[in-house]
């Protein structure tokens, strides 16, 4: 199926998934699915698709412009946001931990990159977090 062509509903939406060989229990998969449906109508169509993952990649990009602005490890940025202690990260200590990097953005701002870091989920595990700004990283080096 061809996120392009069509809109998808959760079952299509499944299929294209385990097609991109992304493998997520179903519950967490319907999770996903209604974190790419902004407007709940039950189909993800190619706005949606394209403005999802353009808004996850800006949140590891934020990160990964602070790192490299800063200076930091991802060692300091886990301690710089107060994160070293905490296994699973949910949307308030992200708010938190991001609002220690960056002080002159907004609620709504900082909510957004956390946001894009859950992608639909309630938490995040923090060796999760960690490999995913790594793996930002070595994807744009």
């Amino acid at each position: 199926e061809d996120i392009n062509s069509s809109k998808l509903d959760f079952d299509k939406f499944e299929k294209l998934m385990k097609k991109m060989e992304i493998r997520i229990l179903r519950t967490n998969m319907k999770q996903l699915f209604d974190y790419f449906d902004k407007n709940k109508d039950g189909l993800v169509d190619a706005f949606e698709w394209t403005s999802t993952l353009t808004k996850d990649e800006n949140s590891l990009k934020f990160f990964s412009e602070y790192m490299k602005r800063t200076s930091c490890t991802t060692d300091d940025l886990v301690q710089r946001m107060g994160i070293e202690g905490k296994d699973e990260l949910d949307k308030k200590t992200l708010i938190e931990g991001i609002r220690c990097l960056e002080h002159s953005l907004s609620y709504d701002e900082i909510a957004e990159v956390a946001d894009g870091i859950l992608i639909g989920r309630q938490s995040i595990d923090r060796s999760d977090f960690i490999d995913l700004i790594e793996g930002f990283q070595d994807e744009k080096a």
